[in-house]
């Protein structure tokens, strides 16, 4: 299981984010609950790669000056001395991400894991995942951390409710898989018939 950690990040400290949905995110919120029912645990939802929301997220920085001064004698703005935290990123394109290498897999996430709250949810969702390995055959797979990518998408709402769509990355062979059944051609492909093989479905 996992235990409590701190975040690494050598970037300059940023605001914390609101972690709340207004009324235009709403229908967002809805819809990630429609979604949310996993053998796993009723807070989780298959997601593809191409669904990821990193343009789209709920949670922003709350638009205000902040006063956020430099204590004397700072020489490190490193968030925490704890070994082997989550690691803050920057993506090209601009957005902030966290890796963690965990037993049975490397994790990835977009979730604001500066806020001791989303931390908290991110590392109970591991746990249940955790669990759920423990518990059921995955022989199908073989997991380790150099193997196997978790890629989550932890969303906070206002009422502190949290939902993690996921999906693993399995490199020995380039594909993604899901702990559930995946609905790809109601999720991926709608439009188009024909798609009848595992042939027709690497294209996607």
């Amino acid at each position: 299981m996992s235990q409590p950690v701190g975040v690494e990040d050598t970037a300059v400290p940023l605001s914390e984010p609101t972690s709340m949905f207004g009324s235009s995110e709403k229908s967002l919120l809805e819809e990630i609950s429609s979604k949310a029912c996993s053998v796993i645990g009723e807070l989780f939802y298959t997601i593809a790669p191409t669904e990821f929301q990193r343009y789209q997220r709920p949670d922003e920085v709350e638009d205000k000056h902040i006063n956020y001064d430099i204590a004397r004698l700072t020489v490190s703005l490193s968030r925490s001395e704890t070994p082997q935290p989550p690691t803050s990123y920057i993506h090209p394109e601009g957005a902030r991400y966290f890796r963690r290498k965990h037993d049975l897999f490397t994790i990835y996430t977009d979730a604001h894991l500066f806020d001791p709250k989303i931390l908290q949810a991110v590392q109970k969702f591991v746990d249940q995942i955790d669990d759920y390995l423990m518990r059921h055959d995955t022989t199908e797979v073989s997991f380790d951390a150099e193997t196997v990518d978790l890629i989550s998408d932890v969303t906070l709402s206002k009422t502190k409710s949290t939902f993690c769509g996921y999906y693993f990355a399995y490199h020995a062979n380039r594909t993604v898989f899901w702990l559930d059944d995946f609905k790809s051609s109601e999720r991926l492909w709608p439009g188009i018939n024909g798609v009848s093989s595992p042939d027709h479905i690497r294209q996607y």
